[in-house]
């Protein structure tokens, strides 16, 4: 297996930041290995950061489309991190590295901290994700990103999993089940045409946006960004809820309020169908597998094969096991 190299601070400060119009002092340090690599930039500009994406994740044309969504997204007054040009006005630099040509991206700071999610953080949150579902709409698509469907979102995550599974027969037929039944759901429910399906973030976490002090939020990693159902869209913050809160009665009441707080919020700007709420509940496992699959697929390139060990898959699996029965019994004929 080749891992991914690590770009060197003083060769991002030479050869890529050096091409912006950053003040000094200037500091570059790694701040996240994940599927890409982020760091952090610190300039007498101001702060920074700088992703570098991993060879053979995103091709040129898929990164280029996110810069111009993202810089259509600043020019309609969304609140989102966008990228920043360079002295000659380009977005992306290539760097050479022992695995292939990978591709830099200066991005502004999402100035503050990961919100706290009270019910009008809630709210307000659900209302910036429907504006920007909204927004994506207005500009023309050309097909270069591509498909949050369900090849994307089970079938290619399953097929990820089942090595990891050979040893692990009966949780592999309940996976297999579970996503045709959930499958036969989504198709029920969901045409995949505007408006349920649409360009969309695809990962709507709670860490992917941050509060500054006065409240005003700023959502940012648009790496996911595709075509897919807005259902999924708005359940990546259900499935961050129910992960976050708890799964006891208390820790299930909590996560409803806060729930009912996003959806709240998303519906003064966009109304979801009750196909879509419903297909919201599904929505939830079938995150879980997404990114079981993800993890199985690309993580162990980065963490080596001993990460998904037999404990990960217990967790994981029960939680799949957990939100199908509290989201989806009953949903499925």
């Amino acid at each position: 297996m080749t891992f991914p190299s690590i770009v060197s601070d003083q060769l991002l400060l030479d050869r890529v930041l050096a091409k912006y119009r950053l003040k000094q002092p200037l500091n570059c340090e790694l701040l996240q290995r994940s599927l890409n690599d982020t760091y952090t930039v610190q300039s007498g500009s101001g702060k920074y950061f700088l992703r570098v994406y991993r060879y053979g994740w995103r091709k040129k044309s898929e990164i280029d489309a996110e810069v111009e969504m993202l810089n259509h997204l600043v020019r309609q007054r969304q609140p989102v991190s966008h990228p920043v040009p360079r002295k000659d006005g380009a977005y992306l630099t290539r760097i050479t590295t022992p695995e292939g040509p990978r591709y830099a991206v200066l991005f502004t700071e999402a100035a503050g901290r990961v919100p706290r999610f009270n019910l009008a953080d809630c709210t307000q949150y659900g209302e910036i994700v429907a504006s920007i579902q909204m927004v994506m709409d207005r500009r023309r698509e050309d097909g270069r990103r591509f498909h949050v469907d369900l090849r994307h979102l089970i079938d290619r995550p399953l097929k990820h999993l089942a090595p990891y599974l050979a040893h692990r027969k009966d949780d592999l037929e309940y996976l297999q089940h579970t996503c045709d039944s959930l499958k036969s759901g989504v198709n029920r429910l969901l045409p995949k045409k505007l408006p349920e399906y649409g360009c969309i973030h695809g990962d709507h976490h709670g860490a992917n946006v941050h509060q500054d002090s006065e409240g005003r939020m700023v959502v940012f990693d648009f790496d996911c960004y595709g075509y897919g159902w807005r259902a999924y869209d708005v359940a990546v913050f259900l499935w961050e809820l129910a992960g976050m809160i708890g799964s006891d009665r208390i820790g299930k009441a909590r996560t409803t309020r806060r729930w009912n707080a996003f959806l709240k919020g998303y519906s003064r700007v966009r109304s979801l169908t009750d196909n879509e709420l419903e297909a919201t509940k599904l929505f939830v496992p079938i995150r879980r597998i997404w990114w079981m699959g993800l993890h199985a697929s690309q993580t162990v390139e980065i963490r080596g094969d001993g990460f998904i060990q037999d404990g990960w898959l217990d967790r994981n699996i029960g939680l799949i096991r957990q939100s199908v029965e509290q989201y989806t019994l009953g949903t499925q004929n």
